[in-house]
């Protein structure tokens, strides 16, 4: 039997995904990868359910290509064999079936592939998530443990459209520890592995309503 024949989305779910809510169902860590490079929607995998992502607002995309092209244009300018890319592309936690899509993503030097696959990466050095309603408690409860499990990973951050806040968690010295940094002013300066700008530019990107 077909995985797709396994892994069925009723008009229901459909429904719901297409008014930008998840749908989860349960299946294999197999079933999940043939799944997800066959689908045209952005999924996930946890604790052997498959989290099938509805579409996004425009607004949450905006946010994510604000933070595609800040991020490039920092590394390209003052680093070497830093890359960046959006959530099309995954990372995993070694010793874990669990697997994410950030919505950016970025890994320094070669990217170290998940088996066979050549989307899922296990060395992520940065991912940012823009939070929407329907995944916030998912993404602050469960995803946030993970990624900070992930030994690669220095930074991660939570951009929070709703309040106009950026949350930033930086690996310390101490690989089991970090250090978290919460900018809500207007006109403070953020900071993300040396990258600066100010919290309201992030926020002036968007269209005025």
């Amino acid at each position: 039997m077909e995985v797709l024949e396994k892994i069925h989305l009723t008009d229901q779910q459909i429904e719901q995904i297409e008014a930008g809510f998840a749908v989860t169902i349960p299946a294999t860590e197999d079933e999940f990868l043939e799944f997800a490079f066959e689908t045209p929607y952005r999924v996930e995998y946890h604790d052997n359910y498959v989290i099938i992502m509805g579409l996004a607002k425009i607004f949450h995309e905006l946010l994510v290509g604000f933070f595609i092209t800040l991020l490039t244009n920092y590394y390209r300018n003052n680093r070497t064999n830093f890359y960046v890319g959006g959530s099309n592309s995954g990372v995993k936690l070694i010793g874990s079936k669990n697997y994410y899509n950030p919505d950016v993503l970025v890994f320094n030097g070669l990217p170290q592939f998940y088996q066979d696959s050549d989307s899922i990466i296990t060395n992520p050095y940065l991912v940012v998530e823009v939070l929407s309603p329907s995944t916030r408690s998912y993404d602050l409860d469960v995803k946030l443990n993970q990624y900070l499990k992930i030994e690669s990973l220095r930074f991660l951050v939570f951009v929070d459209i709703d309040d106009k806040v950026v949350m930033v968690y930086e690996r310390s010295k101490n690989a089991r520890s970090w250090i978290y940094t919460h900018y809500d002013s207007p006109e403070e300066a953020v900071n993300i592995d040396g990258c600066e700008f100010i919290l309201h530019d992030v926020f002036d990107s968007l269209p005025k309503l």
